[in-house]
C-alpha cells in the first residue's frame, strides 16, 4: 500500500510556519508508515522588493497567527519588518534547499524546513542566501558540497515540480499554500488545514484512520 502526504509550502509563509507543531507531530507519530511529497508553492518566485503596505499586511497576518497557534516571532524579524527599507524576499532559495534535503530523506527536509522558519521568523536573517542555507545543511550533519551538489540538481528540476504541484492541486480542486494531500494508492484526498493549527492531533488522527480503512 503506497500512502504519501504531501505538503504544499513556502518557508516565507506564516501559515506554513505556523504548521510547524503538527509537521514535527505527524513526523515523530507516523515514522516510515507515511511518506512525504513536498512542493514549493513560491509566493516570492523573483526577488520581490517588499513594499510598506505589505509589510504592515504581514504585521496583522503575523498577529493574528501567533495569537491562534502561539508560533513566536522575533524582535529580529519584526525589527528587520519595519525598518529595513530595502527588504528583499526571494522564495526559490529557501525551497529549493528543503527540496535538496528531501532527496536523502523526508525528516531531513523537515528539520531544513524548521531551520529556514526559526532563521527567519525569530533571528530575522536572510534565508535567500545561499550560504546561510549550506551553513544550515552543515548544522544537519550534512556537506557543504553535498548540499550545493543536490541543490543545483533540484533547481534544474523547479519547472517541473512547479507544474507537478499546480496539476496535483487542481486535482483536489485547491490552490494556494500551505495545503496538505493525502495519497492512497494514488487516490487524492485534500486535508482540512486549519485543524494542523487548531486541533494536529486530531488530523493526525483523521489520518491514521484513512490508513486503517485502508488496511482492512
Amino acid at each position: 500500500m503506497s500512502i504519501k502526504l504531501h505538503l504544499i509550502f513556502d518557508p516565507l509563509c506564516g501559515w506554513c510556519y505556523a504548521m510547524k507543531p503538527f509537521l514535527r507531530a505527524s513526523q515523530a507519530y507516523f515514522e516510515d508508515r507515511l511518506q512525504w511529497g513536498f512542493h514549493p508553492g513560491l509566493l516570492f518566485p523573483e526577488p520581490t522588493m517588499i513594499s510598506s503596505e505589505y509589510r504592515e499586511h504581514m504585521l496583522n497576518s503575523d498577529a493574528k497567527i501567533a495569537a491562534l497557534t502561539g508560533v513566536p516571532y522575533g524582535e529580529a524579524y519584526v525589527d528587520r519588518l519595519k525598518r529595513d527599507h530595502a527588504l528583499n524576499y526571494h522564495s526559490v532559495p529557501p525551497a529549493v534547499a528543503v527540496l535538496s534535503c528531501s532527496q536523502r530523506s523526508a525528516n531531513l527536509a523537515l528539520l531544513m524546513l524548521e531551520k529556514i522558519q526559526y532563521a527567519h521568523y525569530v533571528e530575522g536573517r536572510n534565508v535567500s542566501d545561499l550560504h546561510v542555507l549550506a551553513c544550515f545543511s552543515e548544522e544537519l550533519d550534512c556537506s557543504k558540497a553535498t548540499f550545493l551538489d543536490g541543490y543545483e540538481k533540484s533547481a534544474s528540476l523547479l519547472s517541473e515540480q512547479n507544474r507537478a504541484r499546480q496539476e496535483l492541486q487542481h486535482s483536489v480542486g485547491n490552490s494556494g499554500s500551505p495545503n496538505l494531500i493525502l495519497e492512497i494508492n494514488g487516490s487524492l484526498r485534500y486535508l482540512n488545514s486549519s485543524l494542523a493549527y487548531q486541533a494536529p492531533r486530531q488530523l493526525i488522527g483523521l489520518i491514521e484512520r484513512q490508513l486503517l480503512h485502508q488496511q482492512t
